[in-house]
């Protein structure tokens, strides 16, 4: 070999792309080679080391439109629905308005519902076109990650999502391919995260249920209910929830008052006569208990918690109901 020629090895390796096993293979065969080189071949050698980059280039495609970015560009992946996150495969590629990319399996939409995605896409995510291209979808990113929650079955509130955008989510459920009352039950993700809201926001929960028919969410948020008043509900509000549930919102401040009027209006029961407790103390508890019911009827209205009823009967011992109600 020419002392003044380079070895073939010692060229500029730009092209090369050589893996680790490759690095460290060629580079005990320089060591060797070195040693018996001119000090010629020692400063080539180190010219083109340092003017190499030996990280491996491999290409990614992100768009259909053949756009290749390299390795070192910046890509905003969902932290749950990413290639590492996913415990299955994933084989299709959304990308958010936000431009959020999300990896998902298309095999786990279509289990769910037959039509995922298909008013979105015109198609159906059984076609092999969807595996080549990532699919723009114009909703957020946080739309879009309760969406797929809900088509996985796994929680929606890990990310504690607001409000609005679960109201969003649940309105843009048919338009993947989801019905609201099929997938917003006791026993499924939606329906937790939309009841964690009742205590703060219960009006607007009772009028998204009652908006998609979701009857088991406004039973319990009714609950909820007791304390509002309405003379606050807006037109709005009202219109959202249709007739139907307007109707129950308003009989169960009604009805409510008249059962609280007819329990309390019974007396206790009589007993047989005891030396502690004749006829005539029990005719006394029966008028104290009256009275008592009374004054309780008449301040009663939605929104009085039991813990008040408690105070207010406790406030009155026996000794003083007897002399309160005494002939």
């Amino acid at each position: 070999m020419d002392n003044d020629t380079p070895p073939y090895f010692l060229k500029d390796m730009n092209g090369l792309n050589p893996d680790p096993s490759f690095v460290c293979f060629w580079f005990v065969r320089l060591a060797g080679l070195l040693v018996h080189a001119p000090p010629s071949s020692w400063q080539v050698f180190s010219n083109t080391l340092l003017n190499t980059d030996l990280r491996p280039h491999y290409p990614m495609k992100v768009h259909s439109s053949d756009q290749v970015i390299e390795h070192n560009a910046l890509v905003s992946a969902s932290p749950t629905f990413s290639p590492r996150s996913q415990k299955s495969l994933s084989d299709t590629i959304f990308r958010s308005s936000d431009a959020v990319h999300f990896h998902v399996y298309s095999k786990t939409l279509l289990q769910a519902s037959e039509s995922a995605f298909k008013p979105l896409i015109n198609g159906s995510l059984t076609e092999k076109k969807f595996r080549n291209e990532v699919i723009d979808i114009p909703d957020s990113s946080a739309i879009l990650d309760v969406i797929l929650r809900v088509f996985y079955n796994i929680p929606v509130s890990e990310h504690s999502p607001s409000l609005d955008v679960l109201e969003t989510a649940v309105r843009r459920m048919v338009i993947y391919g989801l019905v609201p009352s099929e997938w917003i039950t006791p026993s499924k993700p939606m329906f937790e995260a939309l009841y964690s809201y009742t205590p703060t926001n219960a009006i607007r929960v009772y009028a998204l249920a009652g908006l998609h028919g979701l009857r088991e969410l406004a039973e319990r948020t009714s609950a909820h209910l007791l304390s509002y008043n309405l003379a606050d509900l807006s037109d709005d509000l009202a219109k959202r929830m249709g007739a139907k549930y307007l109707r129950r919102l308003m009989s169960l401040h009604l009805t409510r008052v008249e059962e609280l009027k007819r329990i309390i209006f019974q007396p206790p029961h009589t007993h047989p006569p005891t030396p502690v407790c004749g006829i005539v103390e029990q005719r006394n508890l029966s008028r104290a208990w009256a009275v008592a019911a009374s004054y309780l009827a008449w301040d009663s209205k939605p929104g009085v918690y039991l813990a008040f009823v408690h105070v207010y009967c406790l406030s009155f011992p026996m000794t003083q109901v007897y002399r309160f109600a005494g002939p």
